[in-house]
């Protein structure tokens, strides 16, 4: 995209919780037809707060969660990707239990995702999308 950040990474410096956009782009006219805004949590738990300014209820249903851990030690990864869940779902229980819009929003999310899973059988088929196509 054509964020306002780097997004390189490299030498420089963090912050707890970055901003950057990614703009798609109309193919035949250039015009920006939709924005992504991402929001970068760095390395640090301890930060845990800071998720409560992005997962906010207005924007809840449009909101995907990327965890991305360091492969620079592997024996690492799972723990590491257990704390983050854990601190994404405390996160979001919090969120719930400070607002009825917050607890509809995410009842509404469930009851969704509820509704697109297909159990796959025991012979290997089925488990298709949900789309019905």
């Amino acid at each position: 995209g054509d964020g306002g950040g780097d997004g390189g990474g490299g030498d420089a410096p963090s912050v707890a919780l970055g901003y950057d956009y990614m703009s798609e782009r109309d193919a035949e006219t250039g015009d920006v037809v939709a924005r992504t805004n991402v929001w970068t949590l760095e390395g640090d738990e301890g930060h845990e707060r800071l998720l409560e300014l992005v997962l906010r209820e207005r924007t809840l249903e449009r909101t995907v969660a990327l965890i991305v851990l360091d492969y620079a030690r592997p024996w690492h990864l799972v723990a590491r990707l257990r704390r983050w869940l854990s601190l994404l779902e405390r996160t979001l229980h919090a969120a719930e239990a400070r607002s009825a819009d917050v607890r509809r929003v995410l009842r509404s999310l469930r009851a969704k995702q509820r509704a697109r899973y297909t159990a796959v059988d025991g012979d290997g088929g089925g488990g298709g999308d949900g789309d019905g196509d």
